[in-house]
């Protein structure tokens, strides 16, 4: 087991941060706690990558977090961390452009 060590958010630069998602407001943010920084949340948006790939989130979730350089702006949400699941095969979607 590694210890982990406290650190202030360094909002000078953007970062990659592990993060635990604290609460989904109803505006569609949502709120994190990025690993270390305690009693620290930030808001953040979600990066869409894909309109059918978007996983169901909830509060205690695990994500991966970039932390904005402007502490004015959200931080996003790049994804949920989890285990590699192999793409369902039984569902086909076809999109036109």
């Amino acid at each position: 087991m590694r210890a982990q060590q406290m650190e202030v958010l360094d909002l000078e630069r953007p970062t990659l941060k592990r993060s635990t998602i604290v609460g989904l407001p109803p505006s569609g943010e949502i709120v994190v706690r990025p690993d270390g920084a305690s009693g620290q949340s930030l808001v953040c948006d979600y990066l869409e990558t894909a309109e059918n790939d978007r996983p169901a989130l909830q509060k205690s979730d695990r994500v991966l977090v970039l932390i904005p350089e402007d502490p004015r702006e959200n931080g996003c949400v790049l994804g949920k961390i989890g285990f590699y699941r192999k793409p369902d095969r039984k569902r086909v979607v076809l999109e036109a452009g």
